[in-house]
């Protein structure tokens, strides 16, 4: 592995940020939403994993249980369905990123394929990723998405055991180019194993959930953190011109609330009794987090700008901070009660919502500020 790059926490810009930021605001109303019909499959969502959003306005959204790409105009109103179940060409199998490139799609699923699509449904060609050799012989690889031009982020975590970096393994993120393949270390992140010392004792959690490698990509840079500092960094999809910039977000004291969520979203999906059982035991018997992370999640909007959505816990939603491109910040917003945002655009933005019956659905909304 070549060009090493700690991750080194850092504080954050005086809190007065908040006190004199622009405020983008969302309207009271969503424009439209897709996802709650009982009979229309074209308008049902079984698990949504990435929405991307085309030059024309169209909204592809990444359903995993389809699974396919649905496709939206810029009204939601469904086009088509691209890709489906199997291993053939324009087909996958648990499909778990989304990017878009002019009026082309790349998705990849957890076998490490990647497939090309052009919006209208045509596939274009089919790749396969292999990344073990890419992280070496202690590491376990991971696929963790795909970039625009069909890089990919890649995890690759060390097999440590015992006292080691302070009880934690390390999860590395990584960034693989396409040609040739090879690839550049962009930062250790530390991933909580929930283990014991030698005596038996809990190692203590500073963060809930375990810290995550977050990422998102515009269409010339990627912009990776790690969940529990305030620091981002940002690279070209080559590696290189890599900045770094803090951000205000911050972390704060995990309540019953944060741990019981966490919960239910590792149960979302588990369906078979004896496999809810052994999540629960095992999410359950980890040692009781102190903190939560500073930052939830990175999106970046077509603008150029990035969002932060910080752990704040505002009843009235969710809080972003606003950096633009080159790291200076912009302003805040609060976005709607209950909802993740998914893709920003100039004056809009589009989030994900869950229903009482737990039902993903995607709506957008306008923003102006």
């Amino acid at each position: 592995m070549t060009g090493l790059l700690l991750l080194l926490a850092a504080t954050g810009p005086s809190s007065g940020l908040w006190a004199q930021a622009t405020e983008w605001r969302f309207e009271a109303e969503p424009v439209w939403e897709i996802g709650g019909s009982m009979t229309d499959p074209t308008d049902q969502f079984g698990l949504v994993r990435d929405v991307a959003v085309l030059p024309g306005g169209e909204v592809a959204v990444l359903d995993a249980l389809a699974p396919t790409i649905r496709l939206y105009d810029s009204y939601g109103r469904h086009l088509r369905d691209i890709g489906r179940f199997g291993d053939g060409p324009g087909e996958f199998r648990n499909p778990t990123d989304l990017a878009a490139k002019v009026d082309t799609l790349v998705v990849l699923d957890e076998a490490g394929r990647l497939t090309w699509f052009d919006k209208g449904g045509q596939a274009l060609r089919t790749e396969r990723a292999v990344i073990e050799p890419l992280c070496g012989g202690d590491h376990n690889a991971g696929y963790g998405g795909v970039l625009p031009d069909g890089s990919l982020m890649v995890r690759c975590q060390e097999r440590l055991f015992g006292r080691v970096r302070g009880e934690y393994r390390q999860e590395v993120g990584l960034l693989r180019k396409r040609s040739p393949p090879q690839v550049d270390t962009i930062g250790w992140f530390p991933a909580d194993t929930g283990r014991t010392d030698a005596r038996g004792v809990a190692v203590p959690r500073p963060y809930t959930p375990g810290t995550t490698l977050l990422w998102a990509a515009s269409p010339t840079r990627v912009f990776v953190a790690a969940s529990d500092q305030s620091v981002i960094r940002s690279f070209r999809f080559d590696g290189s011109d890599a900045r770094t910039f803090a951000t205000d977000a911050r972390a704060r004291r995990a309540t019953d609330e944060d741990v019981a969520a966490e919960m239910e979203e590792m149960l979302r999906f588990v369906v078979e009794d004896n496999d809810r059982r052994v999540v629960s035991e095992w999410g359950g018997g980890r040692p009781r987090a102190t903190n939560t992370p500073a930052i939830r999640s990175l999106v970046v909007a077509s603008t150029g700008d990035i969002w932060v959505e910080t752990w704040d816990a505002p009843t009235e939603g969710s809080r972003w901070i606003i950096h633009g491109a080159d790291g200076q910040a912009k302003g805040v917003a609060l976005a709607p009660q209950g909802t993740g945002i998914l893709a920003v655009g100039e004056d809009r933005a589009v989030v994900l919502w869950r229903d009482e019956f737990d039902t993903d659905r995607i709506r957008l909304y306008r923003l102006s500020h």
